[in-house]
């Protein structure tokens, strides 16, 4: 007889262990992709792609947490509630759902077109290189930052226009801006949730912990406004790609005077959410598409949820080098 209870909470580490709320942004770069391309968003193969991408995106937090499990054991997270899924999930489990995801996500990009299947692959290829030992990507400065550009930014950029578009200058041009905007952030939200005494015990020598905490920032920062200049010079001012950057040039300007961790992360995380929400919004605007309406009430829910399941939680000190 099923445990429907037991069924319940798996699913639920199950969704936690995925961090869908990397989903969202990487589904507005699709829409981005898209409209810039064909300046249309297309129902069907648009669904289809953020189906794709979120299963690919899934594999990627469960091949990372399976190859991280040591070293988040060490650094206490799992005591943390950070990677409490460990307690109901197995290693296998992890693999087992890696492998059917990946396939099923590879599939209907086959289905969308030949190229967004060489897209996904692409995603796919660099989730692995990232995580998996041996290669391990993550720990080799600036590869870990190339690697993340092209699985958050570049690439699900690269698969909404690829839905309709062809390949163009602005192709390659706008690629490049977004993933040096998933640059951007990690560089400054990441060195407020990683561990990097730890890191280093363990030799992980990511681009973070290679900078330092202020070093990190610093860089996060100086790119940011590099993006909203090239934005402003191919894209105009008045372009609504420019005007999202601008929106949340105020909170990259901030982390400068706040020093407390806790408050530089809430401001990049606000940030990303402004982003997002104005991408979304934007597109709703000039397509009249139920799609990006939808995905702008889906981020604004999870980004409450996730903010309030923080909250709830005890506070925890965090490591500043």
């Amino acid at each position: 007889m099923l445990d429907y209870c037991k069924i319940k909470l798996k699913i639920y580490y199950y969704l936690k262990a995925a961090r869908l709320q990397f989903w969202t942004l990487s589904a507005a770069l699709i829409l981005l992709g898209e409209w810039l391309s064909i300046g249309n968003l297309l129902f069907y193969p648009t669904l289809i792609a953020f189906a794709a991408i979120a299963g690919l995106l899934c594999s990627g937090s469960f091949i990372n947490h399976v190859f991280d499990k040591e070293l988040d054991d060490a650094s206490g997270k799992r005591k943390l509630g950070l990677t409490d899924f460990w307690n109901y999930v197995s290693v296998k489990e992890f693999i087992f759902l890696t492998l059917i995801l990946s396939i099923i996500s590879l599939a209907l990009l086959w289905w969308i077109s030949i190229p967004t299947f060489i897209i996904g692959c692409l995603i796919l290829i660099s989730i692995v290189t990232y995580s998996a030992p041996h290669l391990r990507l993550k720990g080799k400065p600036p590869f870990d930052l190339v690697t993340l550009a092209l699985e958050f930014g570049t690439l699900p950029f690269f698969l909404g226009w690829l839905i309709q578009g062809e390949i163009t200058e602005l192709f390659f041009l706008y690629g490049f801006i977004f993933g040096i905007v998933i640059i951007s952030v990690h560089l400054i939200f990441g060195v407020i949730i990683i561990d990097m005494k730890e890191e280093k015990k363990y030799g992980l020598k990511t681009s973070c912990v290679k900078l330092g905490y202020k070093g990190s920032i610093n860089t996060g920062v100086i790119l940011f406004f590099i993006i909203l200049f090239l934005s402003t010079i191919f894209s105009g001012i008045n372009s609504f790609i420019t005007i999202s950057l601008l929106i949340c040039s105020p909170f990259f300007l901030s982390t400068k005077l706040w020093k407390e961790p806790a408050q530089v992360g809430l401001l990049i995380s606000g940030s990303a959410l402004l982003w997002q929400e104005s991408i979304f919004f934007s597109i709703f605007i000039l397509s009249k598409s139920i799609i990006p309406l939808t995905l702008f009430a889906i981020t604004l829910i999870l980004y409450i949820a996730t903010t309030l399941l923080v909250l709830l939680k005890p506070k925890n000190r965090i490591n500043v080098i």
